[in-house]
């Protein structure tokens, strides 16, 4: 009786998730795409003699105009490619393949050039100069967040799933925000192989995820037959 009881639950369960799969998924991939963890080292690195209230002040501006880019793009990225003639199988191989960039970067704990490079580490300079290049720009919303915020919005098929997107933007805006935030004030405690573990892992992950997307963009272009169906 039990086992069946069980069985049931697990039933309800699994039915819960696929009906809302669309709202589970979205924020959490878009917490793993936005990598705020792997920008930490970057963040302490750059600002090594700041106080922890200058930190937080960098923090606030980063979180400000990294969260209103990816908000322009989810509300005119879509209207953008339809005037450019751009198919979305095509943008999601693209996509696709500069997020399995990154992450393959990531994992050899490397920073991507794809978010940062070293010109921009070098020009950022100054309290400002550092949250508005690089760490919002490109390393929160960087070409690969860009793409995938595009692509979030190109799948939604709904007004709730729209509202979803836009709002997962903004819950992971405020967590990246206390998480640097908290960093900026714990800077000593950190340790520097966690970090690094953490790094990698988030870049596993994140390619896992690019080679998904390029799949599904190869089923949509009827290239390969659908993987989902052996499953």
């Amino acid at each position: 009786m039990e086992v069946g009881l069980f069985g049931q639950y697990l039933a309800k369960l699994k039915g819960f998730v696929e009906t809302y799969e669309f709202f589970i998924k979205t924020p959490l991939t878009m917490f793993v795409v936005l990598t705020p963890l792997a920008v930490i080292p970057i963040f302490l690195g750059m600002t090594p003699d700041a106080e922890p209230a200058d930190r937080i002040k960098i923090v606030r501006t980063t979180c400000w105009v990294a969260g209103f880019i990816l908000v322009f793009f989810a509300f005119t990225g879509q209207m953008i490619f339809n005037f450019l003639g751009v198919d979305i199988p095509a943008f999601m191989i693209a996509a696709g393949a500069l997020l399995f960039y990154v992450g393959f970067d990531m994992l050899r704990a490397k920073e991507s050039d794809a978010k940062i490079s070293q010109d921009e580490r070098r020009q950022a300079t100054s309290i400002h100069d550092i949250a508005i290049t690089p760490l919002a720009i490109p390393l929160l919303a960087g070409p690969a967040t860009i793409s995938y915020i595009i692509l979030l919005q190109s799948e939604s098929n709904s007004s709730a799933e729209t509202i979803t997107v836009y709002g997962s933007i903004i819950v992971n805006m405020i967590i990246t925000y206390w998480i640097l935030r908290l960093c900026a004030k714990g800077a000593k405690w950190l340790n520097p192989f966690v970090l690094k573990l953490i790094r990698r892992l988030t870049g596993l992950i994140l390619a896992s995820m690019a080679v998904q997307i390029i799949l599904i963009a190869l089923v949509k272009l009827n290239i390969i037959s659908d993987f989902t169906k052996v499953f």
